[in-house]
């Protein structure tokens, strides 16, 4: 498998071989079938894999509202830094998206998740005062989860924007916040390069 990972986030799905994923392993050809039946039913556990530490990159969720910003920024810096490690894989993922039924569901299911995960950190924090109580929780949540996804999609895999996670991760909480009704204040003249909201100890 980890073999797979590596061949598929280098070659992507059409120009992977099976052969250089046992060349890769040191095992012979012939050994890879003994675990799977095709180069397809090996990539559907790999994307899995990698589909599922994307939304695992922010373990938990926060039990109070103390910090809402840093706990923003720090989900938002861990899902972008796991995605641009993961770019190849990613890349891989995309191209079989629109032909692979088995790649949809996994890709449903991790925005779900994703997706279920904001909303009740939106709600949390408007019945505790702080986000503005008229936006839609769902609808927000949905279009800032789609706006990281096609930043980091740009950004890693298309290279259509320059890459400085560090000036992302900023950019993107900055844009959060303010969507949801809380106060940027704690981002303001963070310098780059820099942790500027340390995990809570």
């Amino acid at each position: 498998m980890q073999a797979a990972l590596q061949v598929f986030a280098r070659d992507g799905f059409f120009d992977a071989r099976i052969t250089d994923m046992t060349a890769v392993a040191g095992v012979a050809n012939g050994s890879f079938y003994t675990y799977f039946d095709s180069k397809l039913a090996i990539f559907h556990e790999a994307a899995e894999r990698i589909l599922t530490a994307s939304v695992e990159t922010v373990r938990g969720e926060p039990a109070d509202v103390r910090d809402p910003v840093r706990d923003i920024y720090w989900a938002n810096r861990s899902f972008m830094l796991e995605y641009q490690r993961q770019a190849g894989m990613m890349r891989a993922i995309e191209q079989t998206t629109p032909f692979d039924p088995r790649i949809q569901e996994l890709r449903r299911r991790s925005w779900a998740v994703g997706l279920g995960r904001t909303v009740r950190r939106i709600r949390q924090l408007q019945q505790a005062g702080l986000a503005d109580a008229a936006i839609d929780a769902e609808f927000t949540a949905t279009c800032l989860g789609a706006m990281v996804i096609r930043v980091c999609y740009a950004s890693f895999v298309l290279s259509e924007i320059p890459v400085d996670v560090d000036r992302a991760v900023i950019t993107a909480t900055r844009i959060w916040v303010k969507a949801i009704g809380l106060d940027p204040a704690p981002l303001d003249g963070v310098p780059q390069g820099t942790d500027p909201l340390p995990i809570r100890g």
